[in-house]
């Protein structure tokens, strides 16, 4: 956390960060602190300046770090949020999207070593909760502990194809050595596998009797949840975006929809680049001085309640109070308001000078931006043939019995339709009976 200029200490100025209960987190006297938090709390500041002390227009920027202190970080108002200063990208997706897709999932069965409920050989509490998850907590007495058959069988659990090379992983990224077995020869090897490397199997090998993990012995796990799989093929879809940029998030997104006629783009955000050749108008007030667009209307909508509104360089506040905080709004006549207050930087005496803001800006690439939720949705239909057929192989993702994954190196949002195997929902339901008939045997005992 940096929160005090340089040159302060204990005897003349300085930061105090307290909890909830009045507890000392730690002082910051210039230099910026790191303090770790074990559970959730709520924070208190405390400017101190020492009687006697001169100070001469001193400036605290409140600025708190997740993760490691970094010294050379600059400052931005609000925080996380946008500042004219400092340029805060909107996200969107755009350019190509790399969708990885791991099909043929083999999942090992819920039968485990040492008590499932209880403390294992290696000194953790080891709960299986399905067949491919399990619960650990405690701090290891050794270095390993195993899912699977026993360590030296030859009773295969997952069934291999000796034609194809496996890969297997787990969430925790922990060395795994593997029992691979022969059937026919009614034999067995070991095989170690670390992050990303492929098992191969050898001459008749046809599958896997148990998997056993190598625990860090550092590390105390509190209910960590350890997944693991085993997969055949690896395939990846690209999507062209070109110059599209979609935008979303919780409330709506642009999105992809397929219909009888063809493709199309549903824009639920519209988006605005400004370059300093707008129409820009001047309304003086006390503290501050509010710049107005003309020709951009942006209407309150009641298929939202408010106007959404997300932009790059000024922080927006829904509502014209506040006339000495540099904010951006929308007024009740639908114009976008740009207030910079009189004690900011960036404060600006004419329209020219507004306008000379924005073309520097512009100039760095970094333009004034914003996007906001239309009252009513825009409808584009797609026409690039190379988009067509990308979004026809995604809509056209297939899934196998078993676990699934599909994951994106974007933040692309993906709504994907699948079929549930009835195999899967009548073991389940098989699971529920047996376990309502072991229940109802114990009420008649």
């Amino acid at each position: 956390m940096k929160v005090v200029q340089n040159g302060g200490s204990t005897q003349s100025y300085r930061i105090n960060i307290w909890d909830n209960n009045f507890n000392n987190i730690g002082i910051d006297v210039g230099d910026g602190i790191s303090f770790t938090l074990t559970e959730e709390k709520v924070l208190r500041c405390s400017i101190m300046i020492i009687k006697g002390t001169k100070v001469d227009n001193l400036l605290f920027r409140p600025l708190l770090y997740k993760g490691t202190f970094d010294s050379n970080k600059k400052y931005e108002q609000f925080g996380a949020m946008p500042s004219p200063k400092f340029f805060s990208e909107i996200e969107c997706v755009t350019g190509n999207i790399d969708i990885k897709k791991i099909n043929n999932i083999s999942n090992f069965t819920t039968e485990a070593s040492g008590k499932t409920n209880g403390t294992n050989y290696c000194g953790l509490r080891f709960e299986i909760l399905n067949k491919y998850s399990s619960k650990i907590s405690g701090r290891p007495g050794q270095t390993e502990y195993r899912v699977g058959g026993n360590y030296n069988s030859t009773k295969i659990l997952v069934h291999l194809d000796n034609s194809k090379q496996y890969k297997l992983i787990n969430s925790l990224n922990l060395i795994m050595d593997i029992t691979v077995v022969n059937s026919k020869l009614n034999t067995y090897r070991q095989a170690r596998v670390r992050k990303d490397s492929v098992l191969i199997l050898e001459d008749d090998e046809d599958g896997i009797s148990s998997i056993r993990f190598e625990v860090d012995t550092n590390t105390t796990y509190d209910n960590t949840i350890l997944e693991y799989y085993i997969y055949d093929k690896e395939e990846t879809e690209i999507i062209h975006l070109n110059d599209l940029k979609l935008y979303g998030d919780e409330k709506a997104r642009d999105e992809f929809v397929k219909k009888a006629n063809g493709w199309y783009l549903i824009h639920n955000w519209k988006r605005y680049v400004f370059d300093g050749s707008e129409n820009w108008q001047l309304a003086e007030a006390s503290n501050a001085h509010n710049f107005t667009l003309s020709g951009l209307k942006i209407p309150f909508s009641p298929r939202w309640d408010t106007i959404y509104l997300k932009c790059n360089r000024f922080k927006f506040i829904n509502t014209f109070w506040g006339t000495d905080i540099t904010k951006m709004y929308v007024d009740t006549a639908g114009k976008l308001v740009v207030t910079i207050a009189s004690g900011d930087e960036k404060y600006c005496e004419t329209v020219e000078d507004f306008k000379t803001l924005l073309q520097e800006w512009n100039t760095e690439g970094n333009n004034l931006e914003i996007v906001y939720l239309l009252s009513e949705p825009e409808i584009e239909k797609i026409t690039d043939t190379e988009l067509i057929e990308d979004l026809e192989k995604l809509s056209k993702t297939k899934t196998y019995e078993g676990v699934n994954h599909i994951d994106s190196d974007s933040i692309a949002y993906l709504k994907l339709e699948y079929m549930q195997s009835n195999k899967i929902l009548n073991q389940r339901k098989d699971e529920k009976i047996k376990n309502i008939e072991s229940r109802l045997a114990l009420l008649e005992v």
